[in-house]
């Protein structure tokens, strides 16, 4: 009964949250005008509300841990630090920047504004972007509370990126100590500043990095109830995520429920992603499909002078720890770390650009661990037993809220 209630709970939660967040996508003409347009009063209530949402979420992600009381406040401080200062970094790098400044375009967030208005409806002019619409659309719907454009990012990145690095430690308990938990955080905190420095300021990647952190740790715990909606959901965010189904069917042990939940996953992420195409594109293939110029490969590794000292802030950095801890890690990290890897770097160099460092954070934050096991086992984790210092120890069960 167990397992049957966590899995209906999960799919439930993210059948909720698709519905209520895509409202904008599918009745936009309800959504065209603030609800409190002329009660500023109510939108100033909105705004507040918002705001407590931040630290409300953080603490949610934590809903049914094995944490001790005083571990959570110390997350949720953590992450609510770390998460504030990537956003003021990202306030006045990105949203302030001129990455995509034009005659048309003061700065990114004039260029943010219009791809927002353009993903919203689904424009298959703007492809791929429009293919990625659901942290715009819970943009929208915030924008409807509050009335405003900048609130309502600054908002929702900070919703999502506090949710992230909840998630990111309570995967890194899996496998550390408390103390070298926080520091997995704090090293994305450190590359974050790194990873936002050539990008416009797209809204998936929040919601997106946060997918992956739930696969992650569903997969670390051997609790498959959040993965499947958490790769479905990531696939309205951005499509690099059907790359955790695949990493489920190849880690780990050759077990008839994990190829399962693996060939389950990857088949569904698959067809959502080829009937969001269609059904974005309007069934018209020259939109449907990502055309990217032949050359475009080329031009990618020949302007090295933009990506090399980025990857080597960050990938150089990460590197070395992650050779030397690799050996400590199980045979099931290491193959998911593999595949994300070169996932996330084959997929940038050919559809993106590697200078936009942002679409490597997923693997980032495997390396991060790796780093901090090799760490945690040459200074030593911290005496005793309890799960307050130790790494958690593996094992079925409801471990996130749903």
């Amino acid at each position: 009964m167990r397992f049957r209630n966590s899995h209906v709970t999960w799919w439930a939660s993210a059948a909720l949250l698709v519905a209520l967040f895509l409202a904008p996508v599918y009745r936009p003409a309800s959504f065209a005008t603030p609800l409190f347009v002329e009660y500023p009063w109510g939108q100033a209530a909105m705004r507040v509300l918002l705001l407590a949402l931040i630290p409300a979420c953080g603490w949610w992600a934590m809903g049914g841990s094995q944490l001790q009381p005083g571990e959570k406040r110390g997350v949720l401080f953590l992450a609510l630090a770390c998460g504030f200062v990537g956003e003021v970094i990202h306030y006045w790098v990105v949203d302030h920047g001129t990455y995509f400044a034009t005659i048309y375009f003061a700065d990114n967030t004039a260029w943010q504004r219009m791809m927002h208005e353009k993903i919203v409806g689904l424009s298959p002019a703007h492809t791929p972007h429009s293919f990625r619409f659901l942290p715009d659309a819970i943009v929208s719907v915030f924008i409807w509370l509050t009335g405003k454009f900048v609130f309502s990012r600054v908002v929702y990145r900070a919703i999502f990126n506090v949710m992230l690095f909840v998630c990111v430690y309570r995967f890194a308990r899996v496998y550390l100590s408390t103390l070298f938990s926080a520091g997995v955080v704090l090293v994305l905190t450190i590359v974050y500043p790194i990873s936002i420095l050539k990008y416009a300021g797209q809204f998936v990647d929040p919601a997106s990095h946060l997918s992956f952190a739930l696969c992650y740790f569903a997969m670390a715990r051997q609790y498959d109830a959040p993965f499947i909606p958490s790769v479905l959901v990531g696939i309205l965010c951005k499509e690099s995520i059907i790359v955790m189904p695949l990493c489920r069917l190849l880690a780990g042990p050759w077990r008839r429920r994990k190829m399962l939940v693996g060939a389950l996953g990857l088949t569904a992420a698959v067809a959502l992603a080829f009937w969001i195409r269609f059904y974005v594109a309007r069934g018209n293939p020259a939109y449907m499909i990502d055309h990217v110029h032949p050359g475009h490969l080329w031009q990618n590794l020949h302007a090295y002078r933009e990506w090399a000292p980025l990857y080597l802030a960050s990938f150089g950095i990460l590197l070395p720890g992650t050779v030397l801890g690799w050996r400590l890690m199980d045979r099931s990290f290491q193959i998911t770390c593999l595949v994300v890897v070169v996932a996330m770097i084959v997929s940038s160099a050919r559809y993106s650009w590697l200078a936009e460092l942002r679409n490597l954070v997923p693997a980032f934050i495997l390396m991060a661990v790796v780093n901090m096991r090799y760490l945690e086992a040459i200074y030593g984790a911290p005496t005793g037993s309890s799960r307050a210092t130790g790494p958690i120890e593996r094992g079925e069960g409801p471990e996130l809220p749903p």
